[in-house]
């Protein structure tokens, strides 16, 4: 009856299937009031497959904020982009977040690649910006702190780079119902070479 149970547990749960997440890494140049002034760098994990973000850790450096971190998203602007909150933020005060202009989820597949933050040549658009918090900062509206240097030769970057596939819960309750399987069938072959049956 157990061996059956356990069969019927094995038979019913999904096939292993797998979430191939890709780390996203900056590679920014900010000016403010047309002059160079610092960088943007960090990553997050995005899962094109769930729509999910993860280990989000984006900063700059030598900028007028003096550095910052962000940690969450805040939204995705239809016409900008995907904008992120300071680490710290409530995401209901004002606040300084930082807009990827140009990159989109639809931009993040899992093939990874390389994407062109700010994309439009001579156009300098937002890097961090002051927020009014609320749906502001989701949506970009606010005033530039910094904005993405758009005369570079190099221009700023998102790499993606595919990180090894990782099993879903699916997965692992497959193996723990074949592992209660081969347990069931290890004691009932010992009891029956105890009782010689």
């Amino acid at each position: 009856m157990l061996k059956r149970i356990a069969l019927i547990a094995l038979l019913s749960m999904p096939a292993s299937s797998f979430a191939i997440p890709v780390q996203w890494t900056l590679d920014g140049f900010l000016i403010s009031n047309f002059e160079p002034s610092g960088t943007a760098g960090g990553s997050f994990i995005y899962d094109a497959d769930t729509g999910m973000f993860s280990d989000i850790g984006l900063f700059t450096t030598g900028s007028p904020t003096g550095g910052l971190t962000f940690t969450a998203l805040a939204g995705e602007s239809a016409f900008y982009g995907l904008n992120f909150l300071q680490a710290g933020a409530n995401g209901i005060d004002p606040t300084i977040a930082l807009q990827l202009n140009g990159i989109f989820r639809s931009s993040l597949t899992n093939a990874g690649g390389v994407l062109t933050v700010n994309p439009s040549p001579g156009t300098a658009y937002f890097a961090e910006f002051q927020c009014g918090g609320g749906d502001d900062c989701g949506l970009g509206s606010g005033g530039a702190v910094t904005n993405w240097h758009a005369w570079r030769e190099t221009p700023s970057t998102l790499t993606g780079r595919i990180l090894t596939s990782v099993d879903e819960p699916g997965t692992l309750g497959l193996l723990a119902a074949a592992a209660v399987l081969a347990l069931i069938t290890r004691r009932r072959r010992a009891v029956a070479e105890r009782t010689g049956g």
